[in-house]
């Protein structure tokens, strides 16, 4: 049979499609296939539209699987004729390609099989599932639950089975890679130390943290990321430049052990993340988040409008008007494009080392964007010449 795989969400879904894909003994094609693979997300309301539209219009048969198809059984008796894997199932894959399974209880899929990767250079490396936080917004634990990490020999595994492939970038990934060990007597800096330590020249990108358990690896965090192997990036999502807000979120830091936290990783790349609209948010609660961005001025920043997800204790709050979210996230757009492009600028002329993933695309040191004139696969020193709002364009010394 020919299989199709589409995905949603974020970097561990797509790393449990190339596992799926690994697993697939059939032939995986792009067009026309007789059976559809949808790799589901439940973090977003308009990504869960998207999915269930996509749902209704395909033909054929249809596998579900991931977070959507985890945390949802109600999709199970909407859409009968389908098969159902859960995120501990990706195993069954051909059973469910070849006929009907409906599996989401748990298990342990183990990331050192054969995968199909996306792109060969980088390797998606899960270091943990599920997480400790009980955000008030959030219904990612409904699929994944509480933190399971990873134990360090698998991982250690999965680098060197990659390496001796030729992968050069790799991405650790889990819904909070900050909480990592908490659970099996290691942490994260114990981790990252044992990965640098491993011979080749390559580079590890550490995946979205919360600040409240980044706080608490001080100092050792630091002096893991001296190691030259790390891209000197951290993805902190703050979500709100208000304490009350941050408060109502049940998110456990203030502004200012935020900004603490930041401020000890001076000269990273600051990747961040903010929710406009949430149903406690009032103006001065904006105005403080807008004073909040004036300030950090975070080289990445992702904007996302707040929509009640089912089984959270926000979704019973009174909500705002949608007009309020939009015009809140408008605000903040504009604001991040105007100091992103003006701090780019001022990068002009300086002198990167780009290890080049794609033709003509790479990550410099910081895991900023830039495009260089090379093949995949190396690293190259080039010089900034040009920038955009999200990217920067480079010249070959």
């Amino acid at each position: 049979m020919k299989v199709k795989f589409v995905t949603f969400g974020c970097s561990r879904n797509q790393a449990d499609t190339e596992l799926m894909k690994g697993f697939c003994r059939h032939e995986i094609v792009d067009v026309n296939p007789d059976v559809t693979v949808v790799n589901t997300c439940f973090v977003k309301a308009e990504t869960e539209k998207k999915i269930l539209k996509l749902l209704h219009e395909l033909e054929g048969k249809v596998v579900v699987a991931g977070c959507l198809a985890q945390a949802r059984p109600q999709l199970i008796e909407a859409f009968p004729q389908h098969s159902f894997l859960g995120v501990n199932a990706l195993e069954r894959v051909n059973e469910a390609i070849e006929g009907q399974v409906v599996d989401v209880g748990p298990g342990n899929p183990d990331f050192c099989q054969d995968r199909v990767l996306a792109n060969p250079l980088i390797s998606i490396v899960p270091i943990s599932d599920g997480c400790l936080g009980s955000c008030t917004y959030c219904c990612t634990k409904q699929a994944r639950g509480n933190l399971k990490s990873r134990p360090v020999k698998s991982i250690l595994k999965q680098f060197r089975q990659d390496l001796a492939k030729g992968v050069r970038e790799f991405w650790l990934t889990g819904q909070d890679t900050g909480c990592y060990g908490f659970d099996i007597n290691s942490s994260l800096p114990e981790l990252l130390n044992l990965v640098t330590k491993l011979k080749g020249d390559f580079r590890v990108r550490v995946g979205m943290m919360n600040p409240e358990h980044a706080l608490k690896l001080l100092p050792d965090l630091k002096d893991s990321f001296k190691s030259p192997k790390l891209y000197k990036f951290l993805h902190l999502p703050v979500q709100s430049g208000s304490d009350r807000v941050l408060k109502d979120m049940n998110r456990g830091y203030t502004v200012n052990d935020f900004i603490r936290l930041i401020d000890s990783f001076n000269g990273f790349t600051i990747s961040t993340d903010v929710i406009c609209g949430y149903p406690t948010e009032t103006d001065s609660d904006w105005v403080r988040t807008i004073k909040f961005f004036k300030l950090v001025k975070p080289r990445v920043l992702n904007i996302s409008r707040f929509y009640a997800r089912p089984g959270t204790k926000a979704s019973y709050l009174k909500q705002l008007p949608s007009r309020v979210s939009k015009d809140r996230s408008r605000e903040l757009s504009k604001l991040y494009s105007e100091f992103s492009l003006k701090h780019n600028h001022s990068l002009i002329g300086s002198e990167v080392n780009v290890l080049v993933t794609e033709p003509g695309v790479g990550r410099d040191q910081y895991y900023r964007l830039v495009n260089v004139d090379s093949s995949p696969g190396v690293f190259v020193k080039a010089k900034i010449v040009s920038v955009g709002v999200h990217h920067l364009k480079a010249k070959p010394l």
